[in-house]
């Protein structure tokens, strides 16, 4: 093992050991609460990343005293915060101490391996800020968000479709029922899986940093049109053909078949992206073997 490496694994391991109670807590969250279960996606895709990825530690890295001072502090302020703390009762401090961990993380790789690698590796690097885990408040307020994204969804759908049905706030009445979109029907889960992987497959397959940004910003809207399409396809099926599919396994498990139908979605929208960088690539070299007259 090169020297960087078990460096850095050192540098880890000692990372873990100072905030093992707040990273424990945290996949505990992500094990019991949907909420949550994203977080693990990110550090196992974070994690695949550094490992397959073609990257060469340099041999003789610049090691910038900003990084040491940064990573001193980040581990002095967590110890602080790590051994005083019951981060079962205090979600804002837990979202802090995992920062800190991250900060710290990523310190000590600029400063073993130097700015140009760290340059090399910063996808996988900054993408380990998504499993900081958000407040309590935060996510309330995304569930919230989404749950009135997708309730507008279905309400669209109904009207394009011609439903006949009455909305007040997040309640759909039809003749026979009503259908109200709980926290449940928000579909935090499903989406926010579906951002991290959009968040992937952009830096994979596109080269232009604008056209990443617009395939992450349409997995949003697509998001809450497949939760709007789930609440419309179980709300038709309850109202006319039987109650039983509001409490049947396409209520409770058929989420998977509404996220393949987002990721669908987003894969089209990432095709034609790539296609329009390649149709502009090829443009210049039309334009040189054009014969002038």
């Amino acid at each position: 093992m090169k020297a960087g490496h078990g460096q850095f694994l050192a540098a880890a391991a000692l990372a873990v050991l100072v905030w093992w109670k707040p990273l424990r807590t945290l996949v505990r969250l992500a094990l019991n609460q949907d909420d949550y279960s994203y977080v693990l996606l990110v550090i196992a895709v974070s994690a695949a990343l550094l490992l397959i990825e073609r990257w060469k530690p340099g041999t003789q890295p610049v090691r910038p005293l900003a990084a040491a001072v940064i990573g001193v502090c980040a581990i002095v302020a967590g110890a602080r915060l790590n051994w005083q703390i019951d981060y079962q009762d205090s979600d804002v401090r837990l979202s802090l101490s995992v920062l800190l961990f991250v900060v710290f993380l990523l310190a000590a790789f600029f400063y073993i391996y130097g700015h140009a690698v760290f340059a090399q590796m910063q996808f996988p690097l900054l993408l380990l800020f998504l499993a900081v885990p958000l407040p309590q408040g935060a996510i309330n307020w995304l569930v919230a968000g989404l749950q009135h994204g997708s309730a507008n969804a279905a309400h669209l759908l109904f009207q394009v479709f011609r439903v006949p049905v009455t909305r007040d706030g997040l309640v759909f009445s039809f003749s026979h029922l009503d259908v109200e979109v709980a926290e449940e029907c928000s579909g935090i889960r499903s989406s926010t899986v579906l951002f991290v992987t959009t968040l992937i497959l952009a830096r994979v397959f596109l080269k232009s940093g604008w056209d990443r940004v617009i395939a992450v910003v349409c997995s949003i809207p697509i998001a809450i049109a497949k939760n709007g399409v789930r609440i419309f396809t179980l709300s038709i099926l309850g109202e006319y053909v039987s109650t039983d599919w509001l409490e049947g396994s396409l209520h409770r498990k058929g989420g998977f078949i509404f996220f393949v139908l987002g990721m669908a979605t987003v894969t089209a929208v990432i095709w034609c992206l790539r296609w329009k960088e390649e149709r502009k690539q090829l443009m210049p070299s039309l334009a040189r073997s054009s014969p002038t007259g």
